[in-house]
């Protein structure tokens, strides 16, 4: 098991800890938490180890490579691309509920204008007809309105800069 998937759940316990030879990080959750259950990982080891030489290597690879390397540029823009985009799912799904009830409200609008056409103009039922008419039509300028507000919103996040905008190496 590599040494990511041992502490991927460590966060702030991890402790420097000093030996005569060498320094080294630890995590010891059942000496870190005592007393708060909400912070118990189940699954996670007695105790990890990991010495700083390990870790310091392991940071001064990644910045040679992807800060001061001389492809770091193309490095990050395919990290940009491959990203995982959590607010535009959330923008989609934001705009799906709108679209559903809008279909909803069209469907329903359809329903009363077709029991409408076979009533009376003075009957108290096509009063009623109308008046539900009348609601569900409320309802739909608000979801467009909804969904205005949401389109300018997304509108108003920028994505990442064209390429011909990046400084030459």
């Amino acid at each position: 098991m590599t040494s990511e998937k041992v502490t991927e759940g460590c966060g702030p316990r991890m402790l420097g800890n000093a030996r005569p030879t060498r320094a080294y990080y630890t995590c010891w959750p059942k000496g870190t938490n005592r007393g708060r259950s909400e912070t118990t990982n189940t699954g996670h080891p007695k105790s990890v180890y990991i010495r700083e030489d390990l870790i310091l290597q392991a940071v001064s690879d990644f910045l040679a490579d992807r800060l001061f390397g001389p492809h770091r540029r193309d490095l990050f823009t395919a990290g940009l691309t491959t990203a995982d985009d959590q607010a535009t799912r959330e923008r989609d799904q934001d705009r799906e509920r709108p679209h559903r009830t809008l279909d909803e409200i069209t469907h329903r609008q359809a329903n009363l204008l077709s029991q409408a056409q076979d009533c009376e103009p003075g009957d108290p039922y096509t009063t009623g007809l109308g008046e539900s008419y009348t609601t569900l039509e409320t309802q739909r300028r608000h979801t467009l309105t909804e969904l205005q507000h949401l389109d300018a919103t997304a509108a108003l996040i920028l994505g990442p800069p064209p390429a011909e905008c990046w400084p030459k190496p």
